[in-house]
């Protein structure tokens, strides 16, 4: 099933009747637009109530507490879980970065915790390498990006053999890169045990 919005693989329902299929990416977009429109909401109502205790003379409570505000980072993704100076960015795809955080946010809800912070932690030390070039960061990003994705997808629709080759070619890609290298092999056997690879 294909994303109503933007033709990648879908994960998500949508609609009042569930008959929108939508990927991680776009249902992010969609969950932090609902976030926001209640926000205001919430706004407008505390507003109503301090009119009617101004009115009353005394205070009348029932009041939603103010939303803490989430961290944002150059290109508009709200990031949670990944902690990435602007500056290095400047060379990542944003939209792998995005897809990374929330998938990682879909694992940690499901008890994942292990591989969440393994994707988290390798992420931040991807994006902060000098020994591999911008296009070998991009790449390696986005190959995480496909394990988060597969990672928060149901175990039924999950691609074993895909993440195979992509843990493979993470190897290769961060081959140059000793300090990321000597990582891997900590994080590669969460990745494969996770999705019950030898």
């Amino acid at each position: 099933m294909k994303c109503h919005q933007c033709g990648t693989p879908a994960m998500f329902l949508a609609g009042p009747n569930n008959e929108v299929p939508l990927c991680l990416d776009c249902n992010l977009k969609l969950q932090t637009l609902q976030t926001s429109r209640l926000a205001e909401m919430e706004r407008a109502l505390n507003h109503r109530v301090e009119q009617m205790e101004a009115i009353a003379g005394f205070p009348l409570g029932g009041k939603f507490p103010p939303r803490p505000q989430p961290a944002i980072i150059a290109g508009g993704a709200v990031l949670n879980n990944i902690h990435i100076a602007d500056s290095q960015v400047g060379v990542l795809n944003t939209g792998s970065i995005g897809s990374i955080d929330a998938a990682i946010t879909i694992v940690r809800n499901e008890g994942g915790q292990e591989l969440a912070t393994a994707l988290s932690n390798f992420t931040e030390k991807v994006a902060k390498n000098q020994d591999l070039t911008a296009e070998q960061r991009r790449d390696v990003v986005d190959l995480v990006s496909t394990i988060a994705t597969e990672a928060a997808t149901p175990q039924q629709r999950r691609k074993p053999a895909v993440i195979r080759a992509i843990v493979v070619d993470i190897s290769q890609l961060i081959s140059g890169a000793a300090s990321l290298a000597q990582l891997w092999v900590s994080y590669g056997p969460i990745v494969r045990a996770f999705f019950g690879l030898p």
